[in-house]
Order: C-alpha cells, then sequence, then structure tokens
C-alpha cells in the first residue's frame, strides 16, 4: 500500500522537489522526468514480483506409458531358521556379508543334547564290547559239544542206551538255538544304540545353522546370547544379482507383456536413465497392485537391494500434438497458466503420459505459460514475473 500511495502522490512530489526547476523550463521537459519515475516505479514493481519457473506448451510427440514405482531386490532370497531351541553361543555373520553354501551362519549351545551324545557313545561301546564277549551260553554250548562227542563213541560201543544219547542230542541242540538267539540281541541292541547315537549326533548337528546357499547376508535377525526356539529367523540371505521390482496399478497391469522395454529412474543415480525388460508378472496382487519384475540391461556396479525409484513402459505415440512437463500437472488435471503476466488456474483434459512428458488434449494452446516447480507458492490472479525453463 505504501508503494501505491507513493505513486498517487508522484505529481505532487514531483512538484515540491522540481518546483523553482519547472518554472523555469518547458513542460515537455518536465513530463520527461515524470516518465522517467514513472519507469523507474515500473521497473521495481516488476521485480518485487515473485519469479515463476516456467515452460512453453508445444507441440511435439506425446507417448503413452504404464508408470510405477520401482525398488531393487535380490532374484532369490532365503530366510534361514533354527531347527533347535537353545541359547546363540555364536553368530558369524552379518548384514552385506558374502557367504558361501555350507559356511556355519550361527551355533546354538545345547548342554543337555551334547550330554546325551556322550551317554549315547557309551552306550555303544558296551554293546559293541558285549557282542564281542559273545553269548552268556556260548561255555555252556562247548561244554556240551564235548560231551556228545564222548557220549558218541561210549553209544558206537553199545555201552550207552540210545535214549541217552538222544537226550544229550536235543540239550545240545538247544543250546547251538540259544546261542544264536543270544548273537542276534546282541547284534540288534548294537544296532539300537548306533541309531541313538546317529539321532543324538543329528540333533547336535543341529546345533550349527548352515547356510543352504551362496549369496548376500540381507539382514540378521538374532544376537550371541539370545535364546531361540525351534523355526526362529536367524539371517535373511539374497542373491547377488539383483532384479527391479516395480508396482503397478491394476488399471495398467493388463497393457504390460514379457519382453516390454522400461525406462527406469533410480533415486541414487539421480539424472540417469536405465533400460530394463520385464520378465514376469506375479499373479496375486496386493492392494490394487501388481508386482513385475525388470532386469537390466547395463546395472551399475553398486547396485544395492532397496534402492527405489519410478518407471515407465511406452505403449503408445502420438504426433503433432501439445505437450507440456509432467511435473506442471497439478492434482486434478489442474494447470497454472501464466497470461500477461498474472496466474490462472485451469482445468486440462490429459492424453498420453509418461515420467517427463503430458499431451493436453484441451485447455491449453501452443505457447502457453505454465508453471512447472513450486507451484503451492501461487494462486490465481498472482502476479508474477518468469523464466522460462526448457521442456
Amino acid at each position: 500500500m505504501t508503494l501505491l500511495n507513493n505513486i498517487k502522490s508522484l505529481p505532487e512530489l514531483i512538484q515540491k522537489r522540481f518546483g523553482k526547476y519547472t518554472q523555469h523550463t518547458t513542460s515537455s521537459s518536465s513530463w520527461i522526468i515524470i516518465a522517467t519515475a514513472l519507469v523507474v516505479i515500473g521497473i521495481v514493481l516488476f521485480f518485487s514480483r515473485p519469479e515463476a519457473e516456467i515452460a512453453i506448451a508445444k507441440r511435439g510427440k506425446a507417448v503413452s506409458a504404464v508408470y510405477g514405482t520401482v525398488n531393487t531386490e535380490p532374484v532369490t532370497q532365503v530366510i534361514v531358521r533354527s531347527r533347535i531351541s537353545g541359547l546363540l553361543n555364536a553368530v558369524n555373520v552379518r548384514p552385506g556379508q558374502e557367504i558361501k553354501k555350507g559356511d556355519m551362519i550361527a551355533e546354538i549351545l545345547d548342554e543337555t543334547v551334547k550330554r546325551q551324545m556322550d551317554a549315547a557313545k557309551t552306550e555303544v561301546d558296551q554293546a559293541k564290547e558285549k557282542r564281542t564277549i559273545g553269548p552268556t551260553s556260548q561255555a555252556s554250548l562247548k561244554s556240551k559239544e564235548s560231551e556228545i562227542s564222548r557220549l558218541k563213541r561210549l553209544f558206537e560201543a553199545g555201552n550207552i542206551s540210545s535214549l541217552e544219547y538222544e537226550r544229550t542230542q536235543n540239550e545240545l541242540e538247544g543250546l547251538r538255538n540259544n546261542v544264536k538267539t543270544e548273537m542276534i540281541t546282541l547284534e540288534s541292541e548294537v544296532n539300537i544304540a548306533e541309531q541313538k547315537y546317529r539321532d543324538i549326533t543329528e540333533q547336535v548337528g543341529q546345533l550349527r545353522v548352515n547356510s543352504p546357499v551362496s549369496g548376500q547376508v540381507l539382514d540378521v535377525y538374532c544376537n550371541i546370547g539370545e535364546y531361540v526356539n525351534t523355526q526362529a529367523q536367524i539371517v535373511r540371505i539374497g542373491s547377488t544379482q539383483n532384479q527391479i521390482v516395480a508396482q503397478i496399478s491394476e488399471e495398467d497391469i493388463g497393457k504390460l507383456k514379457v519382453g516390454m522395454k522400461a525406462v527406469i529412474q533410480l533415486y541414487p543415480f539421480a539424472g540417469e536413465n536405465f533400460l530394463g525388460t520385464l520378465v514376469e508378472t506375479l499373479p496375486q496382487g496386493d492392494n490394487q497392485n501388481y508386482k513385475v519384475m525388470f532386469k537390466l540391461e547395463n546395472p551399475p556396479s553398486n547396485l544395492l537391494p532397496g534402492m527405489t525409484g519410478e518407471m515407465n513402459v511406452v505403449i503408445g505415440e502420438r504426433i503433432d500434438t501439445i505437450i507440456i512437463p509432467t511435473k506442471a500437472i497439478r492434482r486434478g488435471n489442474k494447470v497454472l497458466v501464466v497470461r500477461r503476466g498474472i496466474v490462472e488456474e485451469i482445468s486440462v483434459e490429459i492424453g498420453f503420459k509418461s515420467l517427463e512428458k503430458t499431451e493436453i488434449k484441451s485447455g491449453l494452446s501452443d505457447n502457453d505459460q505454465v508453471i512447472i516447480s513450486d507451484q503451492d507458492k501461487f494462486k490465481s490472479g498472482n502476479w508474477v514475473r518468469t523464466r522460462v525453463s526448457k521442456i
């Protein structure tokens, strides 16, 4: 208001400042001074306006594209779990570490199982020793075999009856059967003890948590000294090769097919575009979105799991149509246009759209100026000065 009041009182100010001079100069000279002052004030007013970055609506090629957010994930990954409960005695890996199949990830301490293994080993040794000694009936069998040899000679000489000889033969056969039975029992006891020892040894082996695959450790879920239950998560391992996973809305998923190319931008690599090939679409959606897998043709060497970004897949093209930067589009398909230095908010009809450019089917004309940054700072009716940015 102060500047406006100063403008209104400009003739009076000039008269006071240049009163004597104007009495001795022509009227044309006075008006030159006034005009010069007005130009200066106009310049001040112009540069006091906020600056808006704009782009010029031009005709060109519009591209239809499917848009999606992306993140990087290992091609394969697995969660390694404990097979037995106990206290974690060692955790040998950390996130980011590369490991090979069979490497020990962690060790669980269970003194009970180790004591059971020692006891089972003792049982095996005892059972084998008993088997080596042989059946308890073995001595009786040898004595009876000696007796039957002596009785046979007496029987052949007619000194004993056949009944006595046959009775001794039956006793001998019974002892032989007993020895066979005892040998089977002794062998069975060894087998049972060895199986028990193998079972306990397997349990002891389960105390060591080994990696089932080669890859890179992504997460470690526990620490030394923690008690873990059976099937507790220990680590997550992923392959060293990463893929791009895009979230595509259900409205667009039907437009995509395996083999299509995508332009992918990852936030850690600002300003770089990567070309990817669609390799798989997962059949199960989640919250009206579907996961689509892309393989980068030339991935950067420092591509890591968890990186995020954006992508678009070109579906169609249209030439000689008005296009503006996509970032000029506001919610509700609104655009801020600068006309004669004044901001106007207008509605537009959108056609093809990609990450960078959007086709305007109606609402804009050639060479219209649209604000492309800091739109929240401007409202309809604002006076602005402009700075042109290239599309």
